[in-house]
C-alpha cells in the first residue's frame, strides 16, 4: 500500500530520474518520440513534448495515463514508483531494454547490462535493432567508448595480423566483434550461419528473430558501423579513438600489392558525408587525417599511403576558404614529392642493377667484353624504359604501382591531385605545386 504523491513531488522525482538516465529533458523527449513515433526528426513533436515534460517536472501538470507505459519503459521504473515519487520501489532489472540503455549516461547501468545472464546486449529487439544501432542513432559516444575501452566490442581486431590478406579481404572489414559470449546454442548457430552466408542479407529478419544472439554477426557483417563510430569520434575530437579505429584506412588498402599489380578499390569506400564531416573538424583531427601511414602487404612489404580521399578533403577545405587549406596542401606537396623522389631512386637503382647485369653478361669465356659500352647502355635504357611502361596508375590516376623485373624494389601508394581553384594567390600557387608533382610522377610512365 502506498500513497500517491502530489504533482510537485512526482515532478521532482521524474526530473531527477530523467537527468540521471538521459542527461537532459530534451534527450528524454527525443527518446519518447522515438518510442511512440519511431521518428527522431520530428522537431515540432519533440518541442511539444519538451513543453509538456517541463510542466510535469514543475508540478503544473500530472502524468497522463497514456504516458505511463512509455515512462516506465524509458526510466526503468514501475507505475508505483512514479506515483509514490520513488517511495514504493520495485526491482528495475527486468525493465532494461536495448533502447533504454542506448540513451543512458549511467555507467553502472551499462556494466549491469553487459553482464546480464540473458545477454540482452547481443540481441535484436522487436524492431530489429541492437543496442549499437540505438547508440549510434542517438550519438551516445560515451556508451560506445565504454564498450570499446573495456573490450566488450571492437571494430578493429587488435589481434589481426595486418598481413592476413585473406581474412581482411574476404570480410572487407577489420575483424569487428564482441567478447561477450552467446547465451544459447541458437545464438551460436546464428553466428555460424551468418559467417558462412554473409551475402544473404535479404533474409536477415527471418533468420534472426527478436531474441537471437546476433551482435557478433552484425558487427562482422560490414564496415558501416565503424564508419559511423568514426564520425562520432571526429565530433568528440577523440584522436586516440580514431587511431584505434584506423579511421584513415579502408580494408581494401590491405589488398593492394605492387608485386601482383593489385590496386586498392578506394572508390567503392568513398563516403561523402564523412569527408564533409572531417572538413569541418578541428585542427587536431585534420592533422591526423593528413598524416602518412604504413600498411604491410601480405608479402611483408611496407607501403606508405595518405588518407585515400585526401584530394576530396582538400578540395572541400579550399571551397570553404578554410584556414587549414594551406597546411594540408603543404602536406600533400610533401607526400607527392616523396613519391616522385622514390620513383627516381627506383629508376636509378634499376639502372645501376641492369648496368652491372649486362656488363657481366657481355663477357666471353675469357672475361673479354664482346659488347661495346654504347651497346650495353642501350640495353640498359631499353630495359629500364620497359619497366617504366609497366608502372601502372589506378583509381583515375591517383594510385601508382611500380616494381622492377627482379621484384626487389617497388611500391604501391596514392598521390594527391587537386581539382579546385582559390581566390587567394598563395593557395592557388600551392594547388599548382601539388598538381605539378603529380604530373611529374605520371609522366614517368610512357
Amino acid at each position: 500500500m502506498y500513497r500517491t504523491k502530489s504533482n510537485q513531488e512526482i515532478g521532482k522525482y521524474l526530473l531527477e530520474m530523467i537527468n540521471d538516465k538521459f542527461g537532459s529533458q530534451r534527450q528524454f523527449c527525443v527518446a519518447y518520440v522515438m518510442a511512440t513515433e519511431n521518428d527522431t526528426q520530428d522537431e515540432e513533436r519533440i518541442q511539444r513534448m519538451a513543453n509538456r515534460i517541463s510542466q510535469i517536472t514543475q508540478g503544473k501538470k500530472a502524468v497522463q495515463l497514456a504516458d505511463f507505459p512509455v515512462f516506465t519503459e524509458l526510466l526503468g521504473v514501475s507505475c508505483e514508483e512514479i506515483l509514490s515519487a520513488g517511495e514504493c520501489s520495485a526491482p528495475t532489472r527486468n525493465h532494461l531494454t536495448n533502447y533504454l540503455v542506448a540513451f543512458s549516461r549511467d555507467e553502472k547501468l551499462w556494466e549491469e547490462y553487459v553482464h546480464r545472464e540473458d545477454k540482452l546486449i547481443l540481441k535484436f529487439d522487436e524492431y530489429g535493432k541492437t543496442v549499437i544501432d540505438y547508440a549510434l542513432e542517438f550519438k551516445n559516444f560515451g556508451f560506445l567508448k565504454f564498450l570499446m575501452v573495456n573490450n566488450y566490442i571492437w571494430f578493429v581486431d587488435a589481434a589481426t595480423d595486418p598481413k592476413d590478406y585473406f581474412r581482411i579481404y574476404a570480410a572487407m572489414n577489420f575483424g569487428a566483434g564482441t567478447s561477450i559470449a552467446p547465451s544459447s546454442q541458437q545464438g551460436r548457430d546464428a553466428i555460424r550461419w551468418r559467417i558462412s552466408c554473409p551475402q544473404n542479407d535479404s533474409n536477415f529478419g527471418y533468420r534472426y528473430p527478436c531474441g537471437a544472439d546476433v551482435l557478433q554477426t552484425v558487427l562482422a557483417g560490414n564496415d558501416d558501423l565503424r564508419m559511423q563510430i568514426i564520425s562520432l569520434a571526429i565530433e568528440y575530437r577523440e584522436v586516440d579513438m580514431l587511431r584505434q579505429l584506423r579511421a584513415r584506412e579502408i580494408p581494401s588498402l590491405y589488398r593492394a600489392c605492387n608485386l601482383e599489380y593489385i590496386s586498392a578499390d578506394c572508390d567503392s569506400y568513398y563516403n561523402e558525408d564523412m569527408v564533409k564531416h572531417i572538413a569541418t573538424a578541428e585542427e587536431e583531427i585534420l592533422d591526423y587525417f593528413s598524416e602518412e601511414f604504413e600498411i604491410v602487404d601480405r608479402f611483408g612489404r611496407k607501403n606508405r599511403f595518405m588518407f585515400p580521399f585526401m584530394s576530396s578533403l582538400v578540395e572541400l577545405l579550399i571551397r570553404d576558404n578554410s584556414q587549414y587549406s594551406e597546411k594540408l596542401l603543404k602536406t600533400s606537396i610533401e607526400h607527392n614529392r616523396k613519391v616522385y623522389k622514390e620513383i627516381e631512386k627506383w629508376k636509378g637503382d634499376s639502372t645501376k642493377y641492369y648496368l652491372e647485369y649486362y656488363e657481366k653478361m657481355s663477357l666471353d669465356a675469357d672475361g673479354v667484353p664482346y659488347r661495346s659500352k654504347e651497346e650495353i647502355r642501350l640495353l640498359v635504357d631499353n630495359t629500364v624504359n620497359n619497366l617504366l611502361k609497366q608502372m601502372n596508375f589506378y583509381e583515375n590516376g591517383n594510385i601508382v604501382c611500380y616494381r622492377d623485373g627482379e621484384n626487389k624494389n617497388g611500391a604501391i601508394t596514392n598521390i594527391v591531385y587537386i581539382n579546385a581553384k582559390s581566390n587567394k594567390s598563395k593557395i592557388d600557387f600551392l594547388i599548382q605545386e601539388v598538381n605539378d608533382w603529380c604530373k611529374r610522377i605520371r609522366s614517368k610512365s610512357f
